[in-house]
């Protein structure tokens, strides 16, 4: 929990198929207007009905939209592995028009506070699994009675001077995707996993080298913002000549792939000028520092280290800077 596994079969019951087959919930996939890739994943209440002498499940009462972040960052990353409540807090989080993210890591931060610091706990004592207390506290934040809270992770770790589990970079909270595992977290401009595409890259490819590394984020991690500007639908997961001929088809424009991938470069090279003129540098793009710790639990290789990171981190700032040199970008008002 707050992003260190249990490495237990605790979460199952959260599982789409035990959902499903435990009821009494239906799990329907379900999409935004007009939008082929159905990537919801819709809660109803379950009601069975008899139609020409037979028994029919059917939805009733609509619960909750569960999708990847929610479902972690709002259950089991805060000690909740109960499908109901998770319903019940995913929904209130998204009645009150916060995001999943920075509130369910939010949480997690000030859980896991509480079980360091027994005796000058926060958030009216709220611990991991402690549904109502959890439920009290999200609307507390929301309606501005709980300040601390409502700052975010950096802002709070950093009042409360405990920083080494606050998971965030440059004080934008982590997704669902383990820190341990992803080193490009730091350079992500908005969302951690929607503008750095590194998140998965250890899963599959399993690669630890620095070379790897460092190719990853200055270049194929900065691939999904494409999907920013072009609006399509990041589970398209169309490849740079495909949207090419989609935007020639659809507006005329001559657009090639490699007019899409120098565009990809310079939008994500604004976003880090723009850092720089707001007044960020290099000692902003860290990871907390249980993020480089080992974690048993996590079956994937274990590389992450601060010693990795500190030897990742100046190569990746140093090539992001001659990429602005490159693009004509580099001159930053005083």
């Amino acid at each position: 929990m707050n992003f260190n596994p249990t490495g237990t079969i605790v979460s199952l019951p959260l599982y789409r198929d035990n959902v499903e087959a435990l009821g009494p919930y239906v799990v329907k996939d379900e999409s935004c207007f007009r939008c082929g890739i159905s990537c919801h994943k819709n809660v109803y209440d379950e009601v069975i009905e008899e139609k020409n002498g037979k028994l029919k499940s059917k939805p009733d009462k609509y619960r909750a939209k569960l999708d990847f972040e929610p479902l972690n960052l709002l259950s089991s990353n805060i000690g909740i592995f109960d499908i109901d409540q998770a319903c019940i807090l995913v929904e209130l989080v998204d009645e009150m028009g916060m995001d999943s993210i920075s509130i369910g890591t939010t949480l997690s931060y000030a859980m896991e506070y509480n079980r360091r610091h027994p005796d000058n706990k926060v958030a009216d004592g709220m611990s991991y699994g402690d549904f109502q207390a959890t439920h009290d506290v999200i609307e507390k934040i929301g309606t501005g009675q709980m300040e601390l809270l409502g700052q975010g992770v950096m802002r709070m770790s950093n009042e409360l001077g405990d920083t080494g589990y606050a998971m965030h970079s440059k004080g934008m909270e982590y997704p669902a995707y383990l820190p341990q595992t992803n080193p490009g977290y730091p350079w992500a401009l908005a969302g951690g996993h929607m503008s750095m595409r590194t998140y998965l890259l250890l899963l599959y490819e399993r690669e630890t080298n620095i070379d790897y590394w460092v190719e990853a984020i200055t270049k194929r991690g900065l691939a999904i913002l494409r999907d920013d500007f072009t609006g399509v639908c990041k589970f398209a997961a169309l490849q740079d000549d495909q949207m090419a001929e989609a935007i020639r088809v659809l507006s005329g424009l001559d657009v090639t792939a490699e007019t899409l991938q120098q565009i990809i470069r310079r939008t994500f090279l604004r976003g880090y000028r723009l850092e720089k003129l707001q007044g960020f540098t290099d000692a902003d793009y860290v990871m907390p520092a249980e993020a480089h710790e080992e974690y048993p639990q996590i079956e994937l290789p274990y590389f992450n280290t601060r010693e990795f990171f500190e030897e990742l981190k100046p190569r990746v700032m140093a090539r992001f800077d001659e990429m602005l040199k490159e693009e004509g970008l580099a001159a930053i008002p005083s």
